[in-house]
């Protein structure tokens, strides 16, 4: 391992002493290369092998023990011996089933001491995760005249066409990499930086089109750390991009849903590390900005806040009602789709107000040219396209982003919610969000349908796509209220 990192020190040591004769975007490349190159050396490289429950050595030979006695009583017409074969084939298959079991048991033992090792808030996510977990398989997709697509090459197709409708808007511009003249940032990034954001990326994280995880670039060296923010320090100062926001698209079925229409597919998208890396260090440059503009109602991807808030909420909410013998009306709204529908000029427009000019330069960056590629096992060809609408999900800013661009709707519609009209009204929550689950609070309903012709004119996209979901989704906006029943009421 010392002659790994010693030989990583020197190509990198190289490269900062070529930066000079050599564009980000070569600079760049020279560091990934040097990274894969010293992580083949020392760990090698991983063939995929794909193991079935069978390829266990003792129920292989099991296995092959009571092939073979099967062949020897089909091929015998002693009875006696046919018996004694009999018999032996019966224990082989026995030990063979006690053999599955025990592994079954082996493997959920691992799945529940990991369980237990998990942190309190998070078991129940995590034991749900591991006890579901699955091996991906290619989506079961329909074409036009409704019929199973089987070749790869024709289901990547079919899913490619399906999200780039959904993730490329061409009535939409795509947003530029950089705007002003090439300066330098106020705040450069530093080595230390990148150290933080890279030590908090989890292992075992799916690369993305670089084919360079996480754990790569977290255990790299303190010259490396100093390399990649020289050259996320030049990407701004020359206003030459490195290709670092594309993503590998994988569709899974969505539970429940019918095999076949492409519209039953979520997608998931791998991005690249350094990407994530940049994603993070944004992120904790503009929390405290962030945490001034959202409003005390919203729990999604907040420090300290969780969905226990939500719960909680709602549980007082049912305490309250009982307390005062009176139902409290909670009209809910959840949005369909809702990341991939943002509008990314309007959310620069709105990051502007709350940051500060570096992080907006490097929003934008970020935001500009995503390029989506459909994975599909077994395809031949790839089918990459532009995506200029949404924000590009799978780090860990694009959620923050979206409760950014949620807040600045909601600040116009809460201008015509119903006031408080009296000392009970005061005291009770007038919405619990989660992201984009919004609901609305109070004693009597808000009605999406008649409050909407009584509203300012909304020309903005993000606050017509809130009407919009309400009015194509009726299953989006629903209405519940809380409180005992009183004795005699239907």
């Amino acid at each position: 391992m010392c002659v790994t990192i010693r030989r990583l020190n020197e190509r990198l040591t190289t490269i900062e002493q070529d930066n000079n004769n050599s564009t980000v975007s070569d600079s760049w490349t020279n560091v990934q290369q040097a990274i894969k190159e010293s992580a083949k050396t020392s760990a090698g490289v991983n063939t995929c092998n794909k193991q079935k429950r069978t390829a266990n050595d003792t129920i292989s030979e099991l296995s092959n023990r009571q092939k073979d006695l099967r062949l020897q009583i089909q091929n015998t017409d002693n009875e006696e011996r046919k018996i004694k074969l009999r018999n032996e084939r019966n224990r082989v298959l026995q030990t063979i089933r006690k053999t599955i079991l025990e592994q079954r048991n082996e493997e959920l033992e691992k799945k529940v001491q990991k369980i237990n090792e998990a942190n309190s808030d998070n078991a129940i996510f995590k034991a749900v995760k591991l006890l579901n977990q699955k091996h991906y398989e290619n989506p079961s997709v329909e074409d036009s005249s409704g019929k199973l697509v089987i070749n790869p090459n024709q289901t990547l197709e079919i899913v490619a066409d399906f999200f780039k409708e959904k993730f490329q808007n061409k009535d939409l511009a795509s947003i530029a990499s950089f705007q002003g003249i090439p300066r330098k940032l106020n705040k450069p990034f530093t080595s230390e930086e990148v150290r933080k954001s890279l030590e908090s990326l989890k292992n075992n994280r799916a690369p993305g089109g670089d084919e360079i995880s996480g754990e790569l670039l977290k255990y790299g060296t303190p010259l490396l750390h100093k390399s990649i923010a020289n050259i996320l320090n030049r990407v701004f100062e020359e206003h030459e991009t490195i290709k670092i926001n594309s993503g590998e698209l994988i569709a899974i079925p969505k539970p429940g849903k019918l095999k076949g229409p492409p519209k039953n597919l979520r997608p998931i998208t791998l991005l690249n590390t350094i990407r994530k890396a940049l994603s993070i260090i944004t992120l904790h440059r503009i929390r405290p900005h962030i945490e001034e503009y959202l409003s005390h109602s919203q729990s999604g991807f907040r420090p300290e806040r969780s969905t226990s808030d939500v719960a909680w909420t709602h549980k007082w909410l049912a305490a309250k009602a009982k307390k005062e013998d009176v139902e409290i009306k909670i009209t809910g709204i959840d949005m369909s789709a809702a990341f991939g529908t943002i509008d990314r000029q309007i959310l620069l427009d709105i990051i502007e107000r709350i940051v500060e000019e570096d992080e907006l330069s490097i929003i934008r960056f970020l935001l500009s040219d995503t390029v989506i590629n459909t994975r599909i096992n077994g395809a031949t060809k790839e089918r990459p396209f532009m995506s200029n609408i949404g924000t590009p999900q799978g780090d860990s800013l694009s959620p923050v982003l979206f409760s950014v661009y949620l807040e600045n709707a909601l600040k116009e519609v809460r201008t015509i919610l119903p006031r408080p009209t009296n000392e009970l009204e005061k005291t009770l929550p007038t919405e619990i969000a989660y992201a984009d689950d919004v609901d609305f609070v109070g004693l009597k309903f808000v009605d999406t349908k008649e409050g909407r012709p009584r509203t300012p004119k909304m020309h903005r996209p993000e606050q017509t796509a809130m009407e919009r979901t309400v009015d194509e989704n009726p299953k989006s906006c629903r209405s519940a209220p809380v409180g005992r029943r009183r004795r005699g009421r239907p």
